[in-house]
């Protein structure tokens, strides 16, 4: 590869190509050895010969495909297992940063989602076809003493659709494919069976959500910085959006002088309207701010100054089944039911575990809400607690498997022990610190 590469490969398991006959493998690519050639060929000294490989058999354990973004603007397909390159597309819109997400659609080949430097969003089909006559020859392996068998398959790697951000914006984070919920869905390309949303954050503070399908815009929010905080126009962000469950209470429709008179009849049960699916999108700006966004409404419900850039992408975790007991007491660390709780960390190296809602109401103007304190009875999101490490933060939080907290093998409950889980986040200091939560 003649770029660096900054984000992670990922791995495909693309179909067989087309007319090939059923069972073949969708890319026998296998590395042959000069120690495999020698145990086909070699009568062995004491037994009997080794039964030869037939026609075709050498490409029966083919290996998935290995794809990757570069800073020269292309993106790469690989065997695997060989190291052989199977395709390549330049894709002549900047440098890609961001790790490559795949993700299917309901008609076509597999896709990948890429976002460039030079504010770009595109996605490429991938597909294996049978490979031209002259083209059979394929990349050898880095190993000096493997030879690669003539691959005849080929990766293709095309462009479905490009979206470019405003301002041609760069964009750094890796993007998300979300499945979308209702009503959402219904329209996001309902005629061709579309079910889910490309979500990506720009440098130029703005959030786009986009149709995984078509490309087509869904909608697009401009992150501004409070007046008050900053004298600049955007809030760049660098930090990849993560998910967390929300709900919306939908409000009751207007009340007209037959529902006055009805009333009465009606039960109460009967006239509350059931919460909507949603799904929340959290991330933080370079201008200290956490903000939390509804996918389905394209709107900020609420925004944390945590006095600190925030580059890395925050995690959010959910907390079921939680007692009621929990709520009793005057410990603001505790987070409240139906809350998830949320870490964050600053490029200062501010560690913050925060309450973040599962409901929030429909027409609830909480955009305003600039400061970490609770709002609406403690519907808002606050800070729980905070740990400040001796070097700067770059890297997102990553909460651990809940098995590796206390077990019940060291004389704890079933309960404290699925309660029990840790948060892991790498510091500048050299160091990886581990917090245990419950």
């Amino acid at each position: 590869i003649t770029g660096e590469v900054k984000g992670s490969p990922v791995v495909l398991h693309l179909l067989p190509a087309p007319g090939a006959p059923p069972g073949t493998p969708p890319c026998p690519v296998i590395p042959q050895t000069q120690t495999h050639t020698e145990t086909r060929t070699e009568e062995p000294k004491d037994g009997p010969k080794q039964e030869e490989l037939g026609p075709g058999q050498e490409g029966q354990a083919a290996g998935p495909v290995l794809c990757v973004g570069s800073h020269d603007g292309c993106v790469y397909a690989f065997d695997a297992r060989s190291g052989a390159l199977l395709g390549k597309l330049e894709l002549r819109r900047g440098a890609i940063f961001a790790t490559p997400v795949p993700y299917s659609v309901p008609v076509g080949a597999q896709r990948l989602l890429l976002a460039t430097t030079g504010g770009w969003v595109v996605s490429v089909s991938v597909s294996v076809a049978l490979a031209p006559s002259s083209s059979t020859t394929t990349t050898a392996a880095p190993a000096t003493d493997t030879a690669v068998v003539p691959c005849p398959w080929e990766v293709q790697l095309s462009e479905e659709w490009s979206c470019s951000t405003a301002h041609l914006a760069p964009v750094f984070s890796t993007p998300l494919v979300v499945p979308c919920p209702p009503p959402l869905s219904r329209s996001v390309s309902a005629s061709r069976g579309s079910s889910s949303v490309c979500v990506c954050c720009t440098v130029g503070g703005q959030c786009l959500c986009l149709d995984a399908v078509s490309g087509r815009t869904v909608w697009s929010l401009d992150v501004a910085p409070p007046s008050s905080s900053s004298s600049s126009k955007s809030s760049p962000i660098f930090s990849s959006p993560c998910l967390f469950p929300l709900l919306r209470r939908c409000c009751p429709p207007p009340a007209t002088e037959d529902s006055d008179r009805d009333k009465d009849a009606v039960p109460a049960p009967a006239r509350a309207r059931a919460p909507v699916r949603d799904v929340g999108l959290a991330f933080g700006c370079h201008d200290g701010f956490l903000r939390f966004v509804s996918l389905q409404l394209g709107r900020v419900l609420w925004r944390v100054d945590l006095q600190g850039a925030l580059f890395a992408s925050p995690t959010v975790v959910s907390l079921p089944g939680r007692g009621t007991g929990a709520d009793k007491g005057t410990d603001t660390r505790r987070a409240p039911l139906g809350h998830s709780v949320a870490f964050a960390a600053t490029t200062a190296g501010a560690v913050f575990a925060l309450s973040v809602p599962v409901f929030f109401d429909e027409n609830g103007d909480e955009d305003g809400e600039d400061s970490s304190s609770s709002r609406c009875g403690g519907r808002g999101v606050r800070v729980l607690d905070r740990v400040c490490l001796p070097g700067e933060v770059f890297s997102s939080p990553v909460a651990l498997s809940q098995s590796l907290g206390q077990g019940q093998g060291q004389g704890c409950s079933a309960a404290a022990a699925a309660a029990a889980a840790f948060v892991a986040v790498g510091c500048r200091d050299d160091s990886v610190y581990a917090f245990r939560f419950s």
